[in-house]
């Protein structure tokens, strides 16, 4: 495949949503409003059930049962891997990546994600291609145990271990809003355990927001243990409550409905000019009705990442690059339309899929 040129799909339209970054040619299909880089395959169309879920095998690719290698699995809105909390294969994903990206034979991912369980912190992060870097959006969160509210903003990935930079290892700061407390900066916070090469009971540190004591556990004891509210593992960071754990704890990403940065902007953040949206959030904001708090849930670097949220929704304009679930074969996977969405399914997902040659990076 090296050395042929790459097929580029234009998504034919006709007419035009009601929403930004939406088109439609009729009342029940939308597609991502981009000219997508894609393969010489034609798309693949996988139907998602309002209830249950459906798995596909992306070498073909094809719908097969569940006992079979699946790479990827819909169920509602809903995209898993075959890895970590969803399967018990070798599988991963990463983005949402530039869709040049699709076009390339080696196609680059810096972090792989397996399925976890997560929560409003789930896209703390921006990743810039051009450094390889991740860059926090400095977004603020409620954090709630019972009565207590706190609000936190994450600052830094980056820290030093031994005299070296070192990544996952994290700075924050937060303050509980419910008692009038002062604000608390907690740096060194080390969530590099859980890498390619670390065994999965490796331990990493989870935070105590009332007491400000950082333990460190592996996943498993993480979650059956209540002595922490925020638990820090490479590139995720978890609640105690639901699936992260026994204390009941929950969040809400206050800053969730703002675009990400560019890679300029958030080349400008710092912790100290992101500051005072940080002091603006009060008690009374965190109390708002409106705000849904949760804990841990099943989720995957496709979460609530691969649709715009406009209504009707419409595919992220974006390449995804999936492990498959031997944990060695790469793909890239373009959304391009959904037909037949309700609220609680997409309906039929069109999707591109191109197999990586090599890893990239």
């Amino acid at each position: 495949m090296r050395g042929i040129p790459v097929i580029v799909a234009l998504l034919a339209t006709s007419g035009c949503g009601n929403e930004p970054g939406t088109k439609s040619n009729d009342a029940g299909t939308t597609r991502a409003d981009t000219a997508v880089p894609g393969v010489a395959e034609p798309p693949f169309n996988v139907t998602v059930p309002e209830l249950g879920r459906v798995h596909v095998k992306l070498a073909g690719p094809s719908v097969v049962d569940a006992s079979d290698a699946w790479d990827l699995a819909f169920e509602g809105w809903d995209v898993y891997t075959n890895g970590g909390a969803s399967g018990r294969g070798a599988g991963s994903a990463f983005g949402p990546h530039e869709l040049f990206a699709c076009a390339a034979d080696a196609i680059d991912a810096p972090i792989l994600r397996k399925d976890v369980t997560g929560g409003a912190f789930r896209d703390w992060y921006a990743y810039d291609s051009t450094s390889h870097a991740l860059y926090s959006k400095h977004h603020v969160y409620g954090v709630r145990d019972g009565s207590r509210l706190w609000r936190v903003q994450i600052l830094s990935y980056y820290g030093e271990v031994a005299g070296a930079p070192t990544s996952a290892v994290y700075r924050v700061r937060y303050a509980d809003v419910t008692a009038g407390g002062a604000v608390v900066n907690v740096a060194g916070i080390d969530g590099t355990a859980g890498g390619p090469s670390a065994p999965s009971d490796s331990k990493s540190e989870c935070l105590d927001l009332e007491t400000g004591q950082k333990t460190r556990l592996t996943p498993a004891e993480a979650r059956a243990s209540s002595a922490w509210h925020l638990c820090f593992r490479r590139d995720a960071v978890s609640v105690n409550g639901e699936l992260g754990g026994p204390r009941g704890v929950t969040a809400v990403d206050l800053d969730a409905a703002l675009p990400t940065p560019s890679s300029d902007e958030l080349a400008r953040m710092t912790p100290e000019s992101e500051r005072a949206r940080f002091d603006a959030v009060d008690a009374a904001k965190l109390r708002d009705p409106a705000l849904v708090y949760r804990g841990d849930r099943i989720v995957s670097a496709f979460s609530d990442s691969w649709f715009q949220p406009t209504s009707p929704r419409s595919p992220k304009a974006a390449c995804w690059v999936v492990v498959g679930s031997d944990g060695g074969s790469r793909y890239g996977v373009v959304f391009e339309q959904f037909s037949g969405a309700t609220a609680a399914s997409p309906g039929v997902v069109s999707m591109r899929v191109r197999r990586s040659i090599a890893p990239g990076g």
